[in-house]
């Protein structure tokens, strides 16, 4: 700019005074975005004046009147230098954030059965800044963890900028699969009417089932006397077993004594006892 220089009534000259040139913005950088993570404060915007004669007064739509400003959330920031020559020049800058960082938790298997570790669980960052680390709370550090006990786990995703977001899995597993046997014993010696039932409990259904005989029901019928045992598999390969006795009683036998004969001939005095053994009291005669 031109400026008219008077030192005296008449003595006057024209001299050039140096105007402000151009402003040049400078904000925070934090991979690729200028606030660090969504609905953080920690922008920043450096300010550089080229040209001009200093001392420079700053005005910032945020009121601050610092050359540079910092602790700042996103938004559009507006500032006016004003140079001592009273020369002006405004700027604007625009601070951008990231979408926020968001984790998804999935269970991919629970436990198969009772007290194994084979459960396995997934998490899928989103937001943010790209890549993202893992880390949950038994210690593994990939987006998958394998080899899970029944619990709840708790994962961390954390984002390029250090932006982090957490969820929570739960793992189950099924109740101890249990077997018991009833059983009713064989009736007569000799015969094979035995039969036993296992009955299931815990695990996962539907069952299947594998006596030693080779039978495959819930009931093995048709029993002669012997130790049987049953293998019972739930739909996730668990297993239970039990042994089941089938009794026989003893041969029935009948033992008779003459005790008293006819005393005449066509007579209805005589007597004659009976005496049952084996087989199953109570008897009838």
């Amino acid at each position: 700019m031109v400026a008219l220089l008077c030192f005296s009534y008449s003595d006057c000259v024209h001299a050039n005074v140096s105007a402000i040139d151009s402003i040049k913005l400078t904000s925070s950088d934090y991979n690729g975005v200028n606030i660090s993570c969504n609905g953080a404060n920690d922008g920043s915007i450096t300010l550089t004046v080229n040209g001009g004669t200093s001392p420079f007064t700053f005005m910032w739509s945020t009121g601050a009147t610092t050359q540079n400003v910092t602790s700042l959330v996103a938004g559009t920031y507006t500032v006016t230098v004003i140079d001592a020559t009273n020369d002006t020049l405004k700027g604007t800058s625009v601070l951008i954030e990231a979408t926020s960082v968001t984790v998804n938790c999935v269970n991919d298997s629970n436990v198969t059965c009772n007290g194994l570790a084979d459960g396995g669980a997934t998490a899928t960052a989103t937001g943010g800044i790209a890549p993202y680390t893992y880390l949950w709370s038994n210690g593994t550090s990939t987006g998958s963890a394998t080899n899970l006990v029944a619990n709840t786990y708790t994962v961390t995703a954390t984002d390029a900028n250090g932006c982090t977001s957490t969820c929570d899995v739960v793992i189950t597993e099924p109740g101890i699969l249990t077997a018991s046997c009833s059983k009713n014993d064989i009736s007569c010696n000799g015969l094979t009417d035995g039969e036993t039932t296992v009955t299931p409990a815990g695990g996962t259904g539907p069952f299947s089932y594998l006596w030693s005989n080779a039978q495959t029901n819930s009931t093995a019928t048709g029993l002669s006397a012997a130790t049987y045992t049953v293998t019972v598999t739930d739909s996730e390969g668990c297993t239970a077993s039990c042994d089941v006795a089938i009794t026989e009683p003893l041969i029935l036998t009948a033992a008779c004594v003459v005790d008293t004969n006819v005393n005449c001939n066509g007579g209805a005095d005589g007597e004659a006892t009976v005496t049952a053994g084996g087989g199953t009291g109570p008897y009838s005669y």
